[in-house]
């Protein structure tokens, strides 16, 4: 209880009392005092000048000067309230002042310790990325040190006194922290960018450059990086901040469809983009002029993208409403630490380290949304699919209702023919038979008795068959009982053994005409003296139809059939079956055995 009303005395002591700061064992981390400083305008003041100026101005121990070109000095007396001697930590909590010089006088003696933006950490007094340095003090001791600070980028910091017996606990509870928010950043990062190489939808990659830039710019910001990366290029990487923002409004631009619902706005915010990808090339030769660009761009870009978002909530955008959290949090923070840095709002805990929970809730919920996306995605792929479906069943169904009407045209147009072919026919019988009986040599009217039998038939096969239904099921043995009733002739004698099938009309038409071909090489064949028998079976195994044919014809044996036309339009007309064999026995007669495949 003791050690606590002492630590509250020396508190109240130094917020009253500016001009010495009183410590001892007990401080833990003395915070929340006031230093004397002076303003180096022209840049030319050294120790020997400093010592003789009276510090008038006073500053918070936590301070924001803005973007200024001229170093600053501080004074602060230190005094050893303890009988026993102390060392404590003197820190600069900021690690992008470019040089820092400590100059304190002890038994007339100056030290001077220098640290700048180009020192390797390892070799600094202390190894700490901000500036930190070790005073001793002997009991009852007072110190006056003097800090001369300088910054290319904005000059703020928080001067800390730690005692050098807590001073590697609150470093490590300080990094802790930050490895913590990185270690969910990278995470975040990786997952997008893994969901990108997946879905090859560019938001991700976008949030990815975004997320991993806005990380790495973190890392030179908190100083963490200082630890891997050699402190010489620290500054000139501090391009990676626009960069964040370049691929900040591509997301943004893709998240919210800001193309096709503002194209204006979208062509304006893309003009930003060239701004920003000169600041990339800028940053790293003049820090202090295009971060002080950088934030007032950065500042607007919010600021748009803030109102863009409220004004889709209003249209009922769901992304839109949690992007629109997202950045609220992130612009109320980052422009208070933006305004921090500038000078116009005081250096605290709350408007210094704000953002970094701000940003963190910031890109968490951006995720989020992308996350959220993913359903966006497959119910937008599932729309366009069944979209597309059903224009291609549109274009399907118009196709088959013109190949239908087609279809019907060429049926009418078939008919049409067969009507004009069967009239023909009869035509032509009718002219032969009258030439028959004004023909007195039996073998000129054997000749056109041939061809009125061969007319005969072919029109009765294009009577029977092409007065049928494609889609009809047809009996085949009536349909050839009928047909070999029509071709039998007095000199021409067909017998038939058919089993009772039913096949689809198209291959009956096929198996009609195949029929006909080999009736009518029979008869072509045969000896006109003598009556002409055909023995015609048809049958089926499973799904295996049989036709066997044969004739009691001779003239087969001497006939080369390869050659004529007769055998050419057998195998034409059997090629349209399913897997058709075709064999052919000429030893004692025209002999055929075809088979071929049906499917039920």
């Amino acid at each position: 209880m003791i050690k606590f009303i002492i630590i509250f005395f020396f508190f109240i002591q130094n917020f009253l009392f500016s001009q010495t700061i009183f410590l001892n064992q007990d401080v833990y981390e003395l915070d929340k005092f006031q230093i004397s400083y002076f303003k180096d305008i022209n840049s030319s003041l050294d120790y020997n000048e400093i010592k003789k100026i009276d510090f008038t101005e006073k500053v918070s121990n936590r301070f924001t000067f803005g973007y200024i070109d001229y170093p600053i000095w501080f004074k602060l007396n230190l005094h050893n309230d303890s009988n026993k001697e102390n060392t404590f930590i003197l820190a600069l909590e900021e690690p992008f002042f470019d040089s820092i010089k400590l100059i304190y006088e002890k038994n007339n003696e100056i030290h001077e310790i220098n640290n700048s933006i180009n020192d390797n950490i390892l070799d600094r007094q202390q190894p700490n990325p901000n500036s930190h340095f070790k005073i001793l003090l002997e009991p009852n001791e007072t110190l006056t040190v003097y800090l001369k600070v300088r910054s290319l980028f904005s000059t703020f910091a928080e001067i800390l006194i730690y005692n050098d017996k807590y001073y590697n606990f609150s470093s490590k509870k300080f990094y802790f922290i930050y490895f913590i928010y990185f270690g969910a950043i990278v995470t975040m990062a990786l997952y997008n960018l893994f969901l990108f190489l997946y879905l090859k939808e560019v938001s991700y990659f976008y949030y990815f450059g975004y997320s991993l830039n806005f990380g790495f710019w973190m890392g030179l910001f908190s100083g963490i990086l200082y630890y891997y990366i050699p402190i010489k290029y620290i500054y000139h990487l501090h391009f990676c901040a626009p960069l964040a923002l370049v691929f900040l409004i591509l997301f943004s631009n893709r998240i919210l469809n800001i193309k096709s619902s503002y194209p204006i706005m979208y062509k304006i915010l893309n003009l930003n983009l060239v701004f920003l990808l000169i600041l990339v090339f800028w940053i790293p030769f003049d820090i202090a002029i295009g971060f002080t660009l950088l934030n007032i761009i950065s500042t607007y870009l919010f600021f748009t993208y803030f109102i863009l978002s409220f004004i889709l909530i209003l249209k009922k955008s769901t992304i839109a409403k949690y992007y629109f959290i997202a950045i609220g949090i992130f612009l109320i923070t980052i422009s208070l630490l933006s305004l921090m840095t500038i000078g116009i709002l005081p250096n605290n805990v709350y408007f210094r380290y704000l953002f970094v929970a701000g940003s963190f809730i910031e890109l968490v919920m951006l995720s989020l949304i992308l996350a959220f996306k993913i359903n966006l995605i497959q119910k937008e792929y599932q729309y366009k699919l069944e979209e597309e479906i059903l224009k291609q069943t549109k274009n399907i169904n118009e196709q088959n209702e013109t190949l239908k009407n087609l279809l019907k045209e060429k049926e009418e147009h078939l008919k049409e023919i067969f009507h004009r072919i069967k009239n023909n026919f009869q035509i032509l019988i009718a002219m032969l038979s009258l030439e028959i009986n004004k023909e007195d040599s039996n073998y000129t009217k054997n000749k056109l008795e041939n061809i009125i039998i061969k007319l005969k038939s072919m029109s009765i096969v294009y009577d029977m068959l092409y007065n049928q239904n494609n889609n009809e099921t047809i009996n085949v043995k009536e349909f050839f009982t009928k047909l070999c009733f029509h071709l039998s002739l007095p000199s021409i004698h067909i017998k038939s053994l058919i089993d009772d099938i039913y096949l689809n009309s198209k291959i009956t038409k096929d198996l009609g005409l195949l029929v006909n071909e080999l009736i009518t090489n029979s008869i072509k064949h045969s000896n006109h003296k003598e009556i002409c028998e055909i023995y015609l079976n048809i049958s089926q195994k499973e799904n295996i139809i049989i036709l066997e044919y044969k004739d009691n014809g001779e003239n087969i044996k001497k006939t080369t059939n390869k050659e004529g036309y007769g055998t050419f339009f057998i195998e034409e007309f059997s090629s349209k079956f399913n897997n058709c064999t075709i064999n052919l026995d000429k030893n004692d007669s025209f002999h055929y055995h075809i088979n071929f495949e049906v499917t039920n």
